[in-house]
């Protein structure tokens, strides 16, 4: 029997035929418009992309400026707005608070953590529902993101929308809806509603959190790094402490923390006096000084173990550098030259095949999983180091290898290697600063430190300027300080913290 296609193929042949050679006569003699009716309009519904489609409104060109310096003001109460115009239709605006879990007390702990999940689910000025709506008619995207010294509140949208999108951003920053609580008992039994619908989708995250041990190492390091005191704070919220954190005691942190000369407003292709005018409006009211004091941190040093079946995990550091601190960018360069991945990879420029960390560990010990150099930078201190997995029983191998790496990152420094750091260093710093979210961010902490902007193109005159001589000098000031160890996984015949340290400064 034959085939269908033996069948019907002929008869399709000659029925299709008509068509295509109707449709390629007239290439020769119709325009682009009018080729694309008789070729496709007749057999099917599509429709030209080089024709307005029906009910569709155009779109509007922005006629925005070149680009141009960031521009800084400072409101009578203290808080600092800056924007910078990079000449594109879309906007982004960014409120940075000076306040984290560094700036929690026992009372407080887990407020910021509370912060970040509660964002953008209503106002002292709109509900829930209000707020929600009002976001997806400016048609913009809306994040927060908590750190241990900072809370940063974004917004995207159309420029056009702009002044929509930053009363929503400056809102849920600085009069969040749990400041309700402190208004009336309705308002506080709201906000109690509210924390009660949020708290089981909290507690599964807390949930997925135990199984990322990253997360809980990084937690792990800094308790150990400034023990009991500011960075060593816990920010993620323990399950317990969630059950017992109330409305209030969230709107006291906000009430103690969130002030004035804490506060920085970053636009990005903005007009800046729209921004200012936008700003008083909303933030006139918030008080010049915060209530509270925020607690100088005190690097410590020390270790802490938990001890779990399953992939080995340690993280090893010293202490780093802050903010403004000079060896900021030789400190930059030295993490990429050490660099680091995973153990699988497929290779290629910018994968950081060629960096220490993977040749000398991931390339030697196929039993590595993963390591990576780290440089968490704050206000007045930093975290300098690297962080590992392997199989299970290499824990105490693990640890061995990582200290080894440390002792030996500041030497036999090549011309080669130097140079690549500083050109990947270059390369990440600008491609993160094509991110609007990124540069908002950037700005404003810089502001909120400095009171100024350093230019990207300043940034890497400073980075092209950095010597083998300067990450010797840095690494030697690291290896100078006292040893901070994370261990998570099946501590058995794990080294104790005086072998590491005997390790690192041989």
């Amino acid at each position: 029997m034959q085939s269908p296609r033996l069948i019907f193929g002929p008869l399709y042949r000659q029925a299709t035929l008509a068509p295509r050679l109707y449709a390629r006569a007239l290439a020769q003699v119709a325009s682009p418009p009018l080729l694309w009716k008789a070729a496709h309009g007749f057999f099917d519904f599509e429709h030209s992309m080089i024709e307005p489609l029906q009910g569709i409104p155009a779109p509007v060109d922005v006629a925005a400026s070149s680009p141009v310096e960031p521009i800084i003001t400072v409101l009578p109460n203290g808080v600092r707005v800056s924007s910078q115009e990079l000449g594109a239709s879309v906007s982004s605006i960014g409120l940075l608070v000076a306040a984290g879990s560094r700036h929690e007390d026992p009372l407080t702990s887990g407020s910021s953590f509370l912060l970040e999940r509660l964002a953008f689910k209503g106002s002292t000025l709109r509900s829930r529902h209000r707020m929600i709506r009002d976001m997806e008619r400016s048609g913009g995207g809306f994040q927060a993101s908590a750190s241990r010294d900072m809370i940063f509140f974004h917004g995207d949208g159309l420029r056009e929308n702009v002044r929509d999108v930053a009363g929503l951003v400056l809102e849920a920053a600085a009069k969040p809806a749990v400041s309700r609580s402190m208004f009336s008992d309705i308002d506080r039994d709201l906000v109690a509603g509210d924390l009660a619908l949020m708290k089981p989708l909290i507690s599964e995250e807390l949930a997925e959190m135990k199984e990322d041990p990253s997360a809980l190492l990084n937690e792990l390091l800094h308790a150990a790094a400034f023990d009991g005191n500011s960075l060593g704070l816990p920010l993620i919220i323990s399950p317990n402490r969630l059950e017992g954190l109330t409305p209030e005691w969230v709107a006291k942190f906000v009430a103690d923390q969130f002030s004035a000369d804490r506060m920085v407003v970053t636009g990005v292709n903005v007009e800046h006096e729209e921004l200012v005018d936008i700003t008083k409006a909303l933030l006139q009211d918030i008080p010049a000084a915060a209530a509270a004091v925020a607690t100088p941190s005190e690097y410590t040093g020390g270790e802490l173990r938990t001890h779990q079946p399953g992939t080995a995990h340690v993280a090893m550091g010293l202490e780093g550098v802050s903010w403004n601190d000079v060896d900021l960018v030789p400190s930059a360069v030295l993490q990429t030259l050490l660099g680091g991945g995973g153990s699988f990879s497929s290779g290629g420029p910018g994968k950081g095949m060629y960096t220490r960390i993977f040749t000398h560990l991931l390339m030697r010990y196929p039993w590595i999983h993963h390591a990576a150099a780290f440089n968490n930078v704050y206000g007045d201190s930093g975290l300098f180091g690297i962080a590992a997995s392997s199989e299970p029983d290499r824990l105490g191998d693990l640890a061995r290898v990582v200290a080894e790496e440390l002792s030996r990152m500041g030497r036999s420094l090549s011309d080669v290697e130097v140079s690549r750091a500083k050109n990947q260093t270059i390369s990440s710093l600008l491609m993160n600063l094509e991110s609007r979210a990124v540069l908002c961010e950037d700005v404003a902490r810089q502001v909120l430190i400095s009171g100024k902007v350093v230019s990207s193109a300043e940034l890497v005159e400073r980075i092209q300027a950095v010597k083998a001589r300067d990450l010797e000098r840095v690494a030697s000031r690291f290896l100078a300080t006292p040893v901070t160890l994370a261990m998570h996984g099946e501590l058995f015949g794990t080294p104790s913290i005086r072998q590491v340290e005997s390790i690192v400064r041989s």
